[in-house]
């Protein structure tokens, strides 16, 4: 049964790779779900046919591809692997965490098969703290490449819901992208109680459960707070996600304040960076670093791209405006091409 093939399968190739990890040597895969799925193909692929599908977006929750041949639909998301469809029936087929099972497929080099095995694959995280009806979201949401798109309603998701921003951001998920609520935190000044709220509110009003917190210290001694803030509302929902943007490398321990959590590693103007702003310690976290380059031209944009890809950050983002409120850089087509694998 393909059912009992991918449990015993995954199990296998599980236990057998875990233990040896140190003799392998894990290869560096910046696009988890990607890894994973073309892992399972190399494992099982009379169930999942014929490999390499387009991966696509369920909402902000799972990464998945649809395998023709079979029926079948296999992802990633909420911290599990699963599968549904065809001969596995249809009710939903947890196979595992994404935590037990990554390193298997790390080391396994994904599968050995995929085109994107020896490519980094760099996301664009994008401030839209523009109005819901402005030009720049229809923009934005028509890019071919999933973006993250921070969401600003007032200073946060304001108190009560505003409909066009509903209608956005439904438009930016549909086509695939990743919607944030932003959240301040007044370097850990704000109190716990009105950023969970803030937290809350984005979930009520506008179903998003991923979220941007700024103004975020990067020193140790506030550490408690964060940790509040972020184990509260992670405990409400396991599947919720947080981006922190202290602006520079903050204390080590902030990347483990609650699983999965991204950190802005750099904001500021680009002509104020060395390469000393990045310091060589974040390679050991760079799947959850990310750049921001302000004031930055093309030329500059390009080398903030450029770095963020050699560093095998998760992502960056540049540009050429004054504000995050005036609209997208001047330089959007080529900016986002800089996105994606190669």
């Amino acid at each position: 049964m393909p059912q009992t093939l991918l449990r015993r399968t995954f199990r296998r190739f599980a236990v057998a790779l875990t233990c040896c990890l140190g003799a392998v040597g894990a290869q560096a895969y910046t696009n988890d779900a990607n890894c994973l799925m073309d892992w399972a193909e190399s494992l099982a692929p009379s169930v999942l046919s014929p490999a390499q599908q387009p991966t696509q977006a369920l909402g902000t929750a799972y990464s998945f591809r649809a395998y023709p041949n079979t029926g079948v639909l296999f992802g990633v998301g909420e911290g599990n692997v699963v599968a549904i469809g065809g001969a596995l029936g249809y009710q939903l087929l947890t196979l595992g965490t994404t935590a037990s099972l990554l390193p298997a497929a790390r080391a396994a080099n994904c599968g050995g098969t995929s085109s994107t095995v020896n490519q980094v694959c760099t996301q664009m995280v994008v401030p839209a703290y523009f109005y819901a009806t402005k030009a720049a979201w229809t923009t934005l949401t028509k890019n071919t490449t999933p973006l993250i798109a921070i969401a600003n309603v007032n200073t946060g998701p304001g108190t009560a819901v505003d409909s066009q921003f509903v209608a956005t951001i439904q438009a930016a998920r549909a086509a695939g992208h990743r919607v944030k609520g932003y959240v301040y935190t007044s370097y850990g000044t704000r109190s716990s109680s009105a950023v969970l709220a803030d937290m809350e509110a984005w979930s009520k009003l506008y179903g998003v459960e991923d979220y941007f917190l700024d103004e975020v210290s990067a020193l140790a001694a506030d550490l408690p707070y964060y940790r509040t803030v972020l184990q509260t509302a992670y405990a409400k929902n396991s599947s919720r996600r947080f981006m922190l943007n202290p602006g520079a490398a903050p204390d080590k321990a902030y990347f483990s304040i609650v699983p999965n959590v991204e950190i802005v590693v750099y904001e500021a103007p680009w002509s104020n960076y060395t390469a000393n702003s990045l310091p060589a310690w974040l390679d050991e976290f760079a799947s959850q670093s990310w750049i921001m380059a302000l004031k930055a031209t093309q030329a500059q944009m390009q080398e903030a791209a450029t770095i963020a890809r050699q560093r095998k950050f998760a992502g960056f983002f540049a540009t050429d405006v004054s504000t995050f409120t005036a609209g997208l850089p001047s330089y959007w087509t080529q900016e986002t091409a800089q996105a994606g694998c190669r």
